[in-house]
């Protein structure tokens, strides 16, 4: 969709899209790059297409650290090209949000988020601030099957504050996929809070609120 004189066009498909449950796309903050979900090729991996113009040019696949059959929704990208995202190395369940880095020509073996942040819970739906100044991700608690979102910060030796709830007036019902726009501006979330059996719509509020969460030692 496409703003245009203050309102939305109706929804187009993507012109990279293979028509094979490609989802949960996610922007680079310089607009340039997006990352997907796909089941393209027989493969539940991720893709990589980049802008060429006004256009996109061919998506490409981005490799074995993101082929997985236990490979969960969201991953995010920051400015030097760290994806986070998370899956399972058991099978479903016990999902975690992993990091891969690249070094200029391939991404590297990921690394799983320090312990702060991943737990005995499933953790997923990872946005990391283009900076990778703090990290908002989703919890599902199975057995109130619910989703909450959490956050944490960086700290200044690099390591993680531990995951703070992001509050009730977020986590009111089943709250999932955050989203920050490239601006800074505009928190974006998913909720069920006013349907049931798991109807999503989406919200947004103003992204100052991500600074409320910060410890003081970190402020």
């Amino acid at each position: 969709m496409k703003q245009v004189n203050g309102k939305w066009s109706p929804p187009a498909k993507a012109p990279f899209t293979s028509g094979v449950d490609d989802s949960n796309p996610f922007f680079s903050s310089d607009g340039n790059r997006l990352i997907y979900k796909s089941y393209r090729d027989n493969q539940n991996a991720l893709w990589i297409v980049k802008r060429q113009g006004d256009s996109w040019g061919e998506p490409s696949l981005l490799g074995r650290p993101f082929i997985s059959p236990y490979l969960a929704w969201q991953a995010s990208i920051t400015i030097d090209g760290t994806i986070y995202f998370a899956m399972s190395k058991q099978g479903f369940g016990s999902h975690d949000i992993y990091k891969s880095r690249w070094d200029g020509k391939e991404y590297l073996e990921p690394d799983k988020v320090e312990s702060k942040i991943n737990s005995d819970i499933d953790e997923m739906q990872p946005f990391i601030a283009p900076d990778e100044s703090y990290l908002i991700f989703t919890r599902y608690f199975s057995r109130e099957r619910t989703t909450r979102l959490f956050i944490s910060y960086r700290q200044s030796d690099g390591s993680w504050t531990g995951a703070i709830s992001m509050g009730d007036e977020i986590n009111k019902v089943n709250a999932a996929w955050p989203w920050v726009s490239p601006d800074g501006k505009y928190f974006f979330f998913v909720s069920s809070r006013n349907n049931t059996d798991y109807h999503y719509d989406v919200y947004w509020m103003d992204a100052r609120i991500i600074e409320q969460f910060k410890p003081e030692e970190i402020r």
